[in-house]
Order: structure tokens, then C-alpha cells, then sequence
């Protein structure tokens, strides 16, 4: 159970990421989530697995989201992450030294929009052929 002060500090807001910074998967390892309002509303908390990350300035969530569970992003952290007792880390430290791309904020969003339609339709045209195929 956490205090009053740990759950404060620890507390997800929208438009955090929360990365994972340690596993035995190399798969997992900087797979990134993006906290919606919806879980913010509950009240959730980070653990020790995991970083959060709240983005300060001109960077859109949602771009750094797609970027840091880009393909891109995932060399970098395997090349730069570390090992201890079998599983694979990455450190504050680590995340600072991923090259990341930021163009300016509207460029962000048109990207990010992109990819959120993009997204969206890709997954439509899976549930369509699932649907298809269940009919079959």
C-alpha cells in the first residue's frame, strides 16, 4: 500500500507514458503505453517496472507514443540497454540518449493524426475479414 505522499508522486496524469524498463523479453523491453483520461480518472500509479515519462515543452504525446514503439526506437533501446541477473534494463538515462525526432508541434499532430486514422482503418478492414471469416 502506498502513502498519501508516494501515491501522489507516483499518480498517472493524460498524456503520460509509462515505458517498461525492465524484462527478461527483449520484446517488452520499451514497449510504451500512452495513460488516456480515462485511466487517469482511476487513479493509477507507475511501479517499479516501469517509467513514467511526462513530456514538458512542444511534443505531442501521441507522436512520442508512436515513436517510442517504432522500430526505430526499439534498435536504439536494445543497443543501448543493459543486463543484470538476466534481465534487460533501461535507465533514465538511456531513454534521454534515444535519438528522437521533434518537429515542430503541428507537425507532431498532423503525424500523429495520420497515424491514429491510419490505425483505426487498419483495424476495421481486421475486423472485417475476422467477421468474414467467421461467416465462412
Amino acid at each position: 500500500m502506498l502513502t498519501r505522499e508516494e501515491a501522489a508522486q507516483a499518480r498517472l496524469r493524460a498524456g503520460d507514458l509509462v515505458v517498461v524498463k525492465s524484462s527478461g523479453s527483449p520484446s517488452h523491453l520499451g514497449k510504451t503505453a500512452l495513460v488516456t483520461d480515462e485511466v487517469e480518472r482511476l487513479g493509477a500509479c507507475f511501479s517499479n517496472f516501469v517509467q513514467r515519462l511526462r513530456l514538458v515543452g512542444s511534443v505531442e504525446p501521441r507522436f512520442a507514443w508512436y515513436f517510442l514503439n517504432s522500430r526505430f526506437a526499439a534498435q536504439q533501446l536494445d543497443q543501448l540497454g543493459t543486463t543484470t541477473t538476466g534481465l534487460r534494463n533501461i535507465t533514465r538515462g538511456i531513454l534521454a540518449a534515444v535519438l528522437f525526432p521533434c518537429p515542430p508541434i503541428e507537425k507532431q499532430w498532423a503525424i500523429a493524426d495520420y497515424l491514429d486514422r491510419e490505425t483505426a482503418r487498419i483495424d476495421a478492414l481486421t475486423s472485417a475479414k475476422d467477421s468474414t471469416l467467421a461467416l465462412l
